[in-house]
């Protein structure tokens, strides 16, 4: 289907949208932070009354982004991308978080390790993560293109009755093959979009600073609550602070 007719349809869906999503200008210095559905929804099948960027064809699937006609601010368009949220991670898929993960860590991506790692230093902290996927608290949100993993959050709830109304993002990341090209921006609103359909208010996250990735986030609309002094260790005599922000969904 042709991007106008595929406009069209959304349209006949969403009467209240008029048009698809518009690509977000590249951020070449962002590197990361913080049951599989794999069929891409036509927009011409959806449901009405879902949540904003949420489309329905048999199972869920999350679109944030299709193929745009404008380019991003180096020329370089946004490419097709769909974000899915996974409550089953099966072998094949665990093997591709871990690689991403690692590959990321040693571009410098700041997401929970200090390069350089291998998968044997990556392999317990992702199945520690997973293990809340796979008691149903925590969900992870897999960034696709062309039908392979180019990144993942995981939106990390929590078992407190108090606290169910809003949830962590965490290990926010792209794989460095594919950085460069606004793909964070449709991750991250994937995970919105995500975070609607499961009822949150709200979302956290924070991140290593002297990074300068608080002002990505800062443009997708997260605002910053506090500075925790110290609280990320890189190395002896290296301390770095954690920047913390809160995004109203």
């Amino acid at each position: 289907m042709g991007l106008h007719q595929r406009t069209l349809a959304e349209q006949r869906c969403h009467p209240s949208r008029t048009s698809v999503s518009t690509p977000q200008p590249a951020d070449s210095s962002w590197r990361g932070a913080a049951e599989g559905w794999p069929l891409v929804a036509r927009a011409e099948e959806c449901l009405p009354g879902l949540g904003r960027g949420v489309t329905v064809v048999g199972t869920p699937v999350y679109i944030t982004h299709e193929r745009p006609s404008s380019t991003a601010r180096d020329n370089r368009s946004v490419p097709a991308a769909e974000v899915r949220t996974v409550t089953t991670v099966d072998d094949a898929l665990r093997k591709d978080l871990l690689a991403c993960w690692v590959d990321v860590t040693n571009a410098g991506g700041a997401v929970g390790f200090v390069p350089p790692v291998t998968e044997g230093n990556v392999a317990p902290v992702l199945d520690k993560t997973l293990d809340g996927v796979a008691a149903g608290r925590d969900v992870v949100a897999v960034l696709q293109v062309d039908g392979e993993v180019a990144g993942f959050a995981v939106l990390v709830g929590s078992w407190s009755p108090l606290r169910r109304h809003w949830a962590t993002v965490m290990r926010v990341q792209v794989h460095p093959s594919r950085q460069g090209t606004g793909l964070g921006g449709v991750l991250m609103r994937g995970v919105h979009d995500i975070a609607r359909s499961r009822g949150l208010e709200f979302l956290y996250l924070g991140v290593r600073g002297g990074t300068g990735t608080e002002g990505f986030y800062r443009r997708l609309g997260y605002e910053e609550v506090g500075r925790v002094a110290g609280a990320i260790r890189m190395a002896p005599g290296d301390d770095r602070e954690e920047i913390l922000l809160v995004h109203r969904l």
